[in-house]
């Protein structure tokens, strides 16, 4: 996952999220969500993948 990057979600096919009937609402949340902290900080997520090696 070296190209990662936040939109790198959208190229692959949606098949579980439901349409949005408002748009402008669900980028006003998508866009709230943006500033939240991540889930899973990077050190995490490399001390797992040492761990698993």
């Amino acid at each position: 996952m070296k190209n990662w990057k936040v939109n790198s979600w959208r190229k692959y096919p949606v098949k579980h999220i439901p349409t949005y009937s408002d748009e402008r609402e669900l980028n006003s949340v998508l866009n709230k969500l943006k500033t939240f902290p991540p889930l899973v900080f990077a050190g995490e997520t490399r001390h797992l993948k040492d761990q698993l090696n």
